[in-house]
Parts: structure tokens; C-alpha cells; sequence
């Protein structure tokens, strides 16, 4: 009940975000559809970016590559964050996701990988593989910028 609830604010919220997400590709449903980086990079931007503490979400996509869902998978302070690996594909699995895109924010505005940011997301990619659930990308937003692995080609395990 706590993740559909979690589903319809954030349809609820993109809906009213609407106007400001025009590089983003809707369909008649109000579904967002993923074709690139670029397509969720604002929509994250404006769930995540002026957090004062780093938040970890996880965008649930169906074999459309049309948002159905997301979970936070983790907060923490503003320079660490503890992400719970089962969290990330538990609400995946129930839901039926075929692919993940997993985001969290810097406050800092120093949108650069960390150390801990690669080992998760590679770690990420290997228990995707167990469960066949693709993980396309990892983006880290600020306020001004953002970073994707699949863009740098750091999605590779």
C-alpha cells in the first residue's frame, strides 16, 4: 500500500511538473518515456536537487521505458548515503519492472562519482543480472548539473 501510495504522488508530481519538463516525451496517459539521459535528468533534478542531505531513489521503468513507479532507496547526510540493496529491487520485482535507473543527489554541486558511487553501481549491475533486471543508469544531479555513468560508459560490470 506505501508504494502505490509512493506511485500516485509521484504521477501526481510529474503531472504538475508538467509545464517545465518539455524535453521529456509524454504519452496520452501522462507516462513519461525514457530515450536518454537528458529525458529523466530534469525530472530528478527537480525531485532531488536542492536536498540539503543526499537521497537515493530508483525509477521503475516497464518494457516501454515508461516510468511506472519509484522507491527511495536510501537518505543520508550531506556528503554519504546508505542505500539498501533489497530495496532497490524488491519494489522493482512487485511492481514488474524489465529495468531500473537509479539517481541520488550531491549537495555539494560536485556532481563527480565517488569512490563508493562506483562499487554500488557496479554492484547494482550484478544483482540486476541475477534477477534480469537491467540496470540502464545511474545519475547523480545538483542543482546546476548532473552526471550519468551510461553517459561516461561506466555501466559496464
Amino acid at each position: 500500500m506505501k508504494n502505490r501510495m509512493r506511485i500516485i504522488k509521484f504521477a501526481i508530481k510529474i503531472k504538475k511538473k508538467r509545464e517545465t519538463l518539455k524535453e521529456c516525451e509524454y504519452k496520452d496517459d501522462g507516462k513519461i518515456v525514457i530515450r536518454s539521459p537528458e529525458d529523466i535528468c530534469q525530472v530528478i533534478k527537480n525531485m532531488l536537487g536542492d536536498y540539503a542531505d543526499e537521497h537515493f531513489y530508483v525509477y521503475l521503468l516497464n518494457v516501454k521505458n515508461e516510468v511506472v513507479g519509484y522507491v527511495e532507496a536510501g537518505v543520508g547526510g550531506p556528503n554519504k548515503c546508505p542505500v539498501d540493496k533489497s530495496c532497490v529491487f524488491r519494489t522493482a520485482i512487485m511492481l514488474g519492472a524489465c529495468s531500473i535507473l537509479v539517481a541520488h543527489n550531491h549537495p555539494s554541486d560536485d556532481v563527480k562519482p565517488s569512490q563508493e558511487d562506483i562499487l554500488l553501481t557496479k554492484s547494482l549491475i550484478e544483482a540486476g543480472k541475477l534477477l534480469d533486471i537491467t540496470v540502464l543508469d545511474h545519475i547523480i544531479v545538483s542543482i546546476n548539473n548532473h552526471f550519468s555513468f551510461a553517459q561516461a560508459g561506466m555501466m559496464l560490470s
